[in-house]
C-alpha cells in the first residue's frame, strides 16, 4: 500500500511537470507594433480626424477656430497589445507638439510627435526628422521657432521642400542638417523683411551648434535667396552650405554667420553655385568660400562680403579647366592650395589678387590663353600665400595663343631651382606685356629662350638676386628686355 502512495505521488508530480513545459512552450511570443493608427478629436462637429505619417511618425490636426487648442482629448488607436502616453481619451494641451510615446508588448517604444494647429491661426514648433519624399512646403507657423529638425533631415525621390518667408528652423545638436537627394530640391526664398533663418539649439548659440545643408541635386529649383545660417558648420574640415556631386545651387542676399569650418564650399569639379551675389560671410574659423576648382570661383565678385573671418581667402584646390571663364575680384584674395593648368581661355580681371601655396605654379598649356586684365590703379597680383611662407614656382606660359599680361604685379616666386623665374616663357611660347612688375623673385625676374615671342612696354624688375632676365638657352644674364 505504501508503495502504491508513493507511485501516484510520483505520477501526479510528472503530469503537474508535463503540464507546466506544455504551458510555458505554448506562451505566444510579446508583440513589438508600436504604431499610432489614428487620432480623432471627437469633442468637435463632424469629429476632426488627425493624419498620421508613419515615416516620420508625426502626426496633424487641424481644428475649429473656436477649438480650446489647451484642453483638447484625443481618441488614440495603437497596434494590438500596445499602449500610449498621454493615454487615449485624457485631456492634452497642444499649445505645442506633444509627444507620444507608444510602449509594445515587449516593451519596445516609438515616439510620435502630435502636432494640433487652428483654422486661420497657428501654434508652436513641429519636429521634423528622417526623411520626405513628395513635396512639402514648410510654413512661417508663429513668431519663434516653427519647426526644429531632430537628426538629419533628408529630401529623397523627386520631392521638392519649399520653404516660405519668415520661416525659422532650429537644429537640434551638432549631428543635425538638411540633405538633398540626386533628384530632390530645396527651395528657400525668403524676403529682406522677412528672410528665413536657419540655427542651433535655442539653449547653444555657439559656432558649430549644428551641421549643414548638403546639396547632391542639379535641379535648376535649388535656390537660397535671403536666408540666413546662424551657426552652423559643426566640422572644421567643411562648410555650412556644401554642394557634392553634381549639385547646383542658385545662392543670393544669404547670410552666414558663424562655423567651426568653412562658410560655403564645393566638394569636388563636378558642382557649381550657377549664382552668388550680395551674400556676406562672417565669424568662420576657416575659409568664408572653399572651391575645389578655379572656375567654380567665375561667380564671384565684390557684392559678397567675404572679409570678417579667420582665414579671409577664398581658398581653392586647383584648377583642371573644361570651359572659358573669368576670374573677377572679391573682397579677399584666391588661394590655391594647388598648382593649376590653363588649357582654355582664362580671363583676370582688374584687382584679382591669387596667392599661391609652396611650390605650386600656373601653367598655360596646350589650347590654354591667358590674359590678364589689370588696371593702373587696379593692378592684378600673382604672391606667395603670406609673408612668412616660402615661394611658389613661377607662371609657365607654354603656348602661343595671345596671351597677355597687363597691369600687375608678380612676385615672390622662382622656387624651383630649375626654371628659377618668376615669369617662364617656353620654346615658341607668345606673351605681351604691358606695365608688368616683377620683384623678389628668389632668383630671376623673367625666363626666356632665344625662339621665345615677346612683346613689352614698361616692365619693371626690383629685388631678383640673380638678375632680371635670364636666357635658357645662352645662359646670359641681363637688367631688362
Amino acid at each position: 500500500m505504501k508503495k502504491l502512495s508513493v507511485l501516484i505521488a510520483m505520477f501526479a508530480t510528472l503530469m503537474l511537470l508535463s503540464t507546466s513545459c506544455t504551458k510555458d512552450d505554448d506562451k505566444p511570443a510579446l508583440k513589438s507594433d508600436k504604431q499610432i493608427l489614428g487620432i480623432v478629436f471627437n469633442q468637435f462637429t463632424p469629429e476632426v480626424v488627425a493624419t498620421v505619417n508613419q515615416d516620420n511618425k508625426t502626426a496633424t490636426a487641424v481644428i475649429p477656430a473656436n477649438g480650446n487648442i489647451s484642453a483638447l482629448i484625443p481618441t488614440i488607436t495603437v497596434s494590438g497589445g500596445a499602449t500610449v502616453n498621454p493615454a487615449s481619451g485624457t485631456v492634452v494641451d497642444f499649445t505645442t507638439p506633444v509627444a507620444f510615446t507608444v510602449t509594445a508588448e515587449d516593451g519596445s517604444t516609438s515616439a510620435y510627435v502630435v502636432t494640433v494647429t487652428t483654422e486661420g491661426g497657428s501654434t508652436g514648433s513641429e519636429t521634423l526628422s528622417g526623411s520626405m519624399s513628395s513635396n512639402r512646403t514648410l510654413v512661417n507657423r508663429n513668431d519663434g521657432i516653427d519647426y526644429i529638425i531632430d537628426g538629419y533631415f533628408y529630401i529623397e525621390g523627386n520631392a521638392l521642400l519649399t520653404v516660405e518667408p519668415g520661416v525659422k528652423i532650429a537644429f537640434t545638436g551638432v549631428g543635425s542638417g538638411i540633405s538633398v537627394g540626386e533628384n530632390a530640391g530645396l527651395r528657400m526664398v525668403g524676403t529682406p523683411q522677412q528672410p528665413i533663418i536657419l540655427t542651433g539649439p535655442v539653449n547653444n548659440q555657439n559656432k558649430g551648434s549644428w551641421d549643414q545643408v548638403s546639396i547632391y541635386s542639379s535641379r535648376n529649383d535649388n535656390q537660397f535667396e535671403y536666408v540666413q545660417f546662424i551657426n552652423g558648420g559643426s566640422n572644421e574640415d567643411w562648410a555650412v552650405v556644401v554642394l557634392f556631386y553634381n549639385a547646383k545651387l542658385k545662392m543670393n542676399n544669404c547670410l552666414i554667420d558663424g562655423s567651426l569650418g568653412s562658410g560655403a564650399m564645393t566638394s569636388d569639379q563636378s558642382q557649381k553655385f550657377t549664382s552668388f551675389e550680395n551674400n556676406t560671410i562672417k565669424n568662420c574659423e576657416r575659409y568664408p568660400i572653399r572651391m575645389a576648382d578655379l572656375s567654380h570661383c567665375s561667380v564671384l565678385n565684390e557684392t559678397s562680403q567675404l572679409s570678417l573671418n579667420n582665414r579671409p581667402m577664398v581658398w581653392v584646390y586647383g584648377l583642371s579647366m573644361n570651359e572659358d571663364f573669368t576670374l573677377n575680384k572679391t573682397t579677399v584674395p584666391y588661394a590655391l592650395e594647388n598648382s593649376a593648368y590653363v588649357e582654355k581661355n582664362l580671363s583676370i580681371g582688374k584687382g584679382v589678387q591669387i596667392l599661391f601655396s609652396v611650390d605650386t605654379w600656373m601653367n598655360v598649356i596646350n589650347s590654354g590663353r591667358l590674359q590678364v586684365n589689370g588696371t593702373a590703379s587696379e593692378p592684378v597680383l600673382f604672391s606667395k600665400l603670406n609673408a612668412s611662407a616660402s615661394n611658389w614656382e613661377g607662371l609657365y606660359i607654354s603656348t602661343d595663343h595671345e596671351n597677355s599680361l597687363s597691369n600687375c604685379i608678380i612676385e615672390y616666386a622662382g622656387s624651383n631651382s630649375s626654371f628659377k623665374c618668376n615669369v617662364t616663357v617656353e620654346y615658341n611660347a607668345a606673351l605681351s606685356m604691358n606695365n608688368v612688375t616683377l620683384r623678389n623673385s628668389k632668383y630671376y625676374g623673367i625666363g626666356l629662350h632665344d625662339d621665345s615671342i615677346i612683346t613689352h612696354n614698361n616692365v619693371s624688375f626690383s629685388g631678383n638676386p640673380s638678375g632680371n632676365v635670364y636666357n635658357f638657352d645662352t645662359g646670359e644674364v641681363s637688367g631688362s628686355l
